[in-house]
């Protein structure tokens, strides 16, 4: 209702979407409701979910298979820039995290238990879910599929392996498209853009080449360094993620958060701390 409101009132010519990157939604693909409500970034339920998970065999001989590789570099440095041995080094610090897509779809779908095989499941991060609703194709672009734990950004695929350990199957996820790809239309208005919000802002700030570097504090504080068109390794539990694929380039960043940083700040005030924020600085 919203939509057709916006679209009669200010002549709406194209519809863009950026969105939290890791709350999931799951939904009845024949009626497009949510199955559950949508699970937030900051939703911490699958803490221990996510520990069992990071027990699995699977896990466990990614980190070796990483650690084995981290030790045949330094005995062939020359190797360290091929995209395998990259990858293989980064599976070494692999962590599956409660904020991850994966971790709240893998917890959904248990609640659902046998109750999953009335629906026609469909899952996704809201960007998918919205232009479902607004076109009934299921899609998202790369950025968000990169932040969802269930992407190997480094071959830009469904991590098969991580699907079947949350319970899920590729047809229940998200067709990936470019940035900048046309998404459908709704009611002749095209949707000519989707891009997670650390990406957009990014993009936004003018961090478009290699070693450029953007900060954004808000309710978590975000890091993202542009590593240009090539992803890398990573030892320190940084992210490798895709910053944006259009048509004409792929860029790749690194990633370091904080999941609470604004929303401590009203936290500690609501605990009495201090009265007013302004007289924090």
């Amino acid at each position: 209702m919203f939509a057709d409101m916006a679209i009669d009132e200010y002549n709406v010519e194209a519809i863009a979407i950026t969105n939290q990157r890791t709350t999931a939604v799951l939904w009845d693909g024949k009626t497009g409701r949510a199955v559950f409500n949508a699970l937030g970034w900051q939703d911490m339920r699958g803490n221990a979910l996510s520990e069992e998970m990071n027990r699995d065999a699977t896990i466990r001989m990614a980190r070796t298979a990483g650690m084995i590789a981290r030790g045949v570099v330094k005995l062939l440095p020359t190797l360290k820039n091929k995209r395998r041995v990259k990858w293989l080094i980064t599976l070494s610090r692999l962590s599956i995290r409660p904020n991850h897509t994966s971790v709240k779809l893998c917890w959904m779908l248990r609640e659902l238990g046998e109750k999953k095989e009335k629906y026609e499941l469909k899952a996704g991060t809201v960007d998918s879910w919205i232009v479902y609703r607004l076109t009934g194709e299921h899609l998202t672009d790369y950025s968000n599929a990169a932040a969802t734990g269930l992407y190997d950004s480094y071959y830009m695929r469904w991590s098969e392996p991580i699907l079947e350990i949350v319970g899920a199957d590729e047809e229940m996820l998200p067709k990936t498209l470019e940035s900048d790809r046309i998404f459908g239309e709704y009611r002749n208005v095209p949707i000519t853009g989707v891009i997670a919000d650390q990406s957009a802002s990014l993009y936004a700030l003018g961090c478009w080449e290699k070693g450029e570097l953007k900060v954004t504090n808000g309710t978590g504080t975000f890091v993202d360094l542009n590593v240009g068109e090539e992803p890398e390794a990573s030892t320190g539990g940084l992210l490798p993620l895709i910053a944006w694929k259009l048509k004409s380039e792929t860029r790749y960043m690194m990633e370091g958060m904080l999941f609470y940083s604004g929303s401590a700040v009203e936290k500690l005030k609501e605990i009495g701390i201090y009265d007013d924020v302004a007289k924090t600085s």
